[in-house]
């Protein structure tokens, strides 16, 4: 969809992949999920354009769901993926996630990103086998000329790349401050492009203030959980019913280990699941996580036969 004049962007916006078009040519900022690539090419053609006219691929960093397509662009168009010098070795598959368990985590929206990743491949994609690197400060040589605006924090090498000639910024603030740092360093009054914060004081308010964390008279855990239940019944259009029958929380191995027992009701039939997450740090999300994995298998099932 097109976003701004010269901008495009793939998909509703869970996962961001941007077109930047000047003078004919294109740079593709971010990779998503690896089954982005056919609605890469939908919306090349609705540009106008092909691959055949992509001059780059930019990641603003090096996470799972910003690498999707990547190593298939490389090999089979010879786009080597430009990342920031110290998201290399993540965007390699080289160095683990640092992101892995820190901060809060909303339950709904990780189930989304969780469906969403197994209808598109990106809970795993291939790992890119070479990328170019860019530092901070940098103007890349690439169509759309963006700069780049090192804002470490999401990851090491987490950066946002600011296209002058569209006014608008493409990358990942890692926190409300961020977007302070991105103001001071790119142009006041800027398109913001993105499904991360937005740029005015009282909306970075509002974001700050937004959805404090659920408590209820079943604990953290049980709401957790039980929202997660809710996204896998709303994903599965009411074809699966699942009850949570009991979680429980107990210390292993210096970290957190949450078990979920829950109950599947389809075509008149019972199956009990159990499923498990071990958490460092988050354990509202290692309760909303155990749920996927104990339905795993027949929430695979369900999306085979679909």
């Amino acid at each position: 969809m097109k976003i701004t004049e010269g901008i495009h962007r793939l998909g509703p916006g869970l996962v961001n992949v941007y077109l930047v078009e000047e003078a004919g040519a294109v740079t593709i900022v971010d990779a998503g999920m690896p089954g982005d690539w056919s609605d890469l090419l939908k919306e090349l053609a609705a540009m106008g354009r092909s691959l055949d006219d992509v001059r780059a691929l930019v990641l603003t960093h090096g996470h799972s769901d910003h690498i999707g397509f990547a190593e298939r662009a490389r090999r089979e168009r010879g786009w080597t993926p430009k990342v920031h010098e110290l998201d290399a070795a993540l965007a390699r598959g080289e160095v683990p996630n640092p992101a892995k368990g820190g901060g809060p985590t909303k339950p709904l929206p990780l189930l989304r990103f969780i469906l969403l990743g197994l209808r598109r491949g990106g809970l795993r994609p291939p790992k890119i086998q070479e990328v170019a690197t860019y530092g901070d400060g940098a103007t890349l040589d690439v169509p759309g000329s963006p700069r780049v605006i090192l804002l470490p924090g999401h990851t090491p090498g987490s950066a946002a790349l600011h296209v002058a000639s569209r006014d608008a910024d493409m990358g990942k603030p890692a926190r409300a401050r961020d977007i302070d740092a991105l103001a001071d360093r790119s142009n006041p009054g800027r398109a913001r492009i993105g499904n991360d914060h937005p740029g005015r004081a009282e909306d970075r308010e509002a974001a700050q203030n937004a959805e404090p964390p659920v408590r209820g008279p079943l604990g953290d855990f049980r709401v957790a959980a039980d929202a997660a239940i809710r996204a896998l019944e709303d994903f599965a259009k009411g074809a699966m019913h699942f009850e949570l029958l009991g979680i429980k929380h107990v210390r292993a191995f210096d970290s957190n280990l949450l078990i979920v027992s829950v109950s599947l009701r389809e075509d008149s039939q019972l199956t009990r699941l159990v499923g498990c997450y071990l958490a460092e740090t988050d354990t509202r999300r290692g309760a909303a996580m155990a749920v996927p994995n104990a339905t795993n298998r027949v929430l695979g099932n369900h999306l085979a036969t679909r």
